[in-house]
């Protein structure tokens, strides 16, 4: 569903883009159409990794030989998915910091900052 609706948010910048390209002219920004097919490469390895991730996970997860008590299945299974959903974006990062993407630096340091703020602060 996740990658249908990002077909979908490409499509429709893309329809955005020409639309508005009749209306306010050609984009002054160099370099956009290069941007534009890193992201789709980016978001194809992000597709691919995700996938393989999961799919990694789901036959380990059948294939233990556990009796999982319950509802702990549910809950090994949420940290599945977690752990594939940060795999992912920090694999879409890397791809769009390997091709030095406007941006990427400060995607590649969001997950630090949260953590940051995350912390206790220690009373003065």
């Amino acid at each position: 569903m996740a990658l249908g609706t990002t077909v979908a948010a490409l499509v429709n910048l893309g329809i955005l883009r020409l639309w508005f390209g009749r209306v306010l002219g050609q984009p002054r920004k160099p370099g956009w159409f290069r941007d534009i097919a890193l992201l789709i490469v980016a978001n194809a390895v992000l597709a691919g990794v995700a996938m393989g991730v999961w799919h990694g996970f789901m036959w380990a997860l059948n294939a233990a030989p556990i009796t999982w008590p319950r509802g702990t299945f549910r809950v090994v299974h949420g940290v599945a998915l977690m752990t594939t959903i940060s795999i992912g974006f920090m694999t879409y990062i890397g791809v769009l910091r390997a091709f030095r993407l406007r941006g990427a630096e400060e995607l590649w340091e969001l997950p630090r900052k949260l953590v940051r703020r995350m912390r206790p602060r220690s009373a003065p």
